[in-house]
């Protein structure tokens, strides 16, 4: 009986630590940080990446992000991405979220891999054996699927999944400011010349180069507003834990003056501004 409950225990716990996509920042070029917690950490080769983790890249900047399960994805100038789930949710899918920028991402190797799922505040893109490029905009958004197939479906101001397309290599997705899907046989030629140049080779394979190699991690200092704003005004679906997460900035003025000026963007942040409107008298 003893044997089995301690061959029980090491296939849970064998399985909680299967849950969780290990990954790490195996290239950068240029100015890019991490935001974690509510710190901002040097952006390095070898760093490792945890869930909820936001890296930031600067103009003209470049990232390859790797994980475990052999899937890679790489970033390029003034892009924000958020890593929601490593692998933790229900379906084991790699989960990101982002704001804007330039995207590529290669499916993992691992066998049965769930895949991986990026979602913009409008679109939601999701393949489990695609190479694909994803651009980012302010008002439109613009998908290559380079090989293998992917799934492209509008999301609304919930977060919920509503008209989708099925998409198979070579086609090019638009999705204009009325958030309706377009799909054709070829990237325009618009999208190609501003193709990060990175973005035009297969992405390599430098994870092994990372495996046992120790990594100094510099914090750069607190998040400002500049960088936790976006985030904190994006898809309220987004938005969970991320109060509690930057809360403790509340208190320097700078970051107290962006909350305040934008409040009506996040407006879940009233209780930390102003705690004495919500006390019982």
């Amino acid at each position: 009986m003893l044997r089995f409950s301690l061959l029980l225990l090491a296939l849970v716990v064998f399985s909680s630590a299967q849950a969780q996509t290990t990954g790490k920042l195996t290239y950068v070029e240029g100015q890019v940080q991490v935001i974690r917690g509510a710190q901002a950490l040097a952006a390095v080769a070898g760093l490792p990446l945890e869930s909820s983790d936001i890296v930031e890249t600067g103009s003209n900047a470049y990232v390859l992000l790797e994980f475990g399960n052999g899937m890679r994805l790489a970033l390029g100038g003034d892009t924000r991405l958020m890593l929601r789930s490593l692998g933790s949710s229900k379906d084991g899918t790699v989960e990101f979220a982002t704001l804007g920028g330039w995207l590529k991402a290669q499916s993992g190797t691992a066998e049965k891999d769930p895949g991986y799922r990026i979602d913009t505040p409008t679109l939601s893109v999701r393949s489990s054996d695609a190479s694909l490029v994803l651009r980012v905009g302010a008002e439109t958004n613009a998908l290559f699927v380079e090989s293998g197939a992917a799934t492209a479906a509008v999301l609304d101001r919930r977060g919920r999944a509503g008209t989708s397309k099925a998409l198979r290599r070579g086609n090019f997705l638009t999705q204009p400011a009325d958030h309706s899907l377009v799909v054709r046989e070829r990237p325009g030629q618009e999208f190609v010349a501003a193709l990060p140049r990175p973005f035009r080779d297969p992405l390599p394979d430098l994870l092994d180069h990372f495996r046992n190699r120790p990594v100094n991690v510099r914090i750069l200092g607190d998040a400002d507003y500049a960088s936790a704003g976006p985030w904190l005004q994006g898809p309220r679906t987004w938005r969970a834990g991320l109060v509690p997460r930057f809360s403790s900035r509340a208190r320097d003025p700078e970051f107290r003056r962006g909350l305040v000026e934008n409040l009506k963007l996040h407006s879940e942040w009233s209780r930390i501004l102003y705690p004495e409107r919500y006390r019982k008298h």
